[in-house]
């Protein structure tokens, strides 16, 4: 029996993202990963305190237990900012780039563990090479290291979330193209420029999408701070995105054609992946709970992008 459990297990990879009112999961078992479909998701609704006995039991019920698992850092749980590359040897680039990250960050530095990447080339338009920061704090990564492992998962990476829809992105679009997303949820939203798995342009700003149902203004609302961002980001890089919009969210289609018509773009909708079966007892079931757990679905991206980081 143990001969057939093995193979299931080692095709098993799981997508964690921990926030403060639960967590979400997502999971395939799939040896070969064709589709997103082969995907399935759902939403934990939990205070922190009871974080690890659900977690553990969910991953008892869904025999999951060693599975290798990716995390998804929220937006909120870590500070992302640009600063000039340092002019020095590669060898020397971690301590110089978290020495120059002092003059941003007002916390205790020391408390936070900083993670780089290069700013893409194409888009410095004549400036000094720059690096893109993500900084989060060394305490609460311990924490979500302890409770993944205490709840017997093999934790392979953790990755702030606006990387992880990077790469989900980017599995959706491969090609070489410039893409324009936004994700709406609660009140906050995320927008951010992409071409395949480099990202370009990453910005949160509030947005109550209860709002939504009042009318138009709330979509001109919207709008505004989209076309605010596409305007900053083609002044500052000299790179034209293309007319046409990424959305996931619960929006109406006549809400979404409404901002496609502001904006004058197109519009295509990134779908939301299916439901776990079986845990109707244990999570939330609403369109909200659905698209909460889609920054898990992100997580699992992670491996397939080549941009694992430990």
């Amino acid at each position: 029996m143990l001969s057939f459990l093995q193979p299931r297990i080692a095709n098993t990879r799981v997508g964690l993202e921990f926030r403060q009112d639960g967590f979400a999961l997502a999971l395939y078992r799939s040896a070969r990963y064709s589709s997103l479909k082969n995907i399935e998701s759902y939403w934990f609704s939990c205070p922190p305190a009871k974080r690890l006995p659900l977690l553990s039991q969910v991953v008892e019920q869904l025999g999951l237990r060693n599975c290798r698992c990716d995390v998804a850092i929220a937006l909120g749980d870590y500070r992302r900012f640009e600063i000039e590359r340092p002019n020095v040897p590669e060898s020397e680039l971690r301590d110089a780039a978290h020495w120059a990250s002092r003059k941003v960050i007002d916390d205790n530095i020391d408390e936070l563990q900083i993670e780089y990447f290069d700013y893409p080339e194409s888009a410095l338009r004549g400036r000094q090479a720059r690096l893109n920061i993500r900084a989060a704090k060394q305490a609460m990564l311990q924490s979500f290291r302890q409770t993944v492992r205490s709840a017997n998962l093999d934790l392979v990476s953790i990755q702030p979330v606006d990387l992880s829809f990077k790469n989900l992105a980017a599995l959706i679009h491969p090609s070489d193209q410039i893409h324009l997303f936004l994700k709406l949820e609660d009140n906050s939203a995320l927008l951010f420029i992409s071409k395949g798995v480099e990202l370009f342009f990453t910005r949160e700003f509030n947005f109550n999408a209860s709002r939504l149902n009042e009318g138009d203004t709330s979509l001109q609302e919207l709008a505004i701070e989209v076309q605010r961002s596409v305007d900053f980001f083609e002044a500052q890089t000299g790179i034209i995105t293309p007319k046409k919009i990424h959305l996931l969210s619960l929006m109406t289609d006549s809400e979404q054609e409404r901002l496609a018509s502001l904006l004058g773009y197109s519009k295509l909708n990134l779908p939301l992946q299916g439901k776990l079966k079986g845990l109707e007892a244990m999570a939330e079931a609403s369109t909200v709970g659905h698209l909460k757990a889609q920054g898990a679905v992100a997580a699992l991206c992670q491996a397939y992008t080549g941009e694992l980081a430990s």
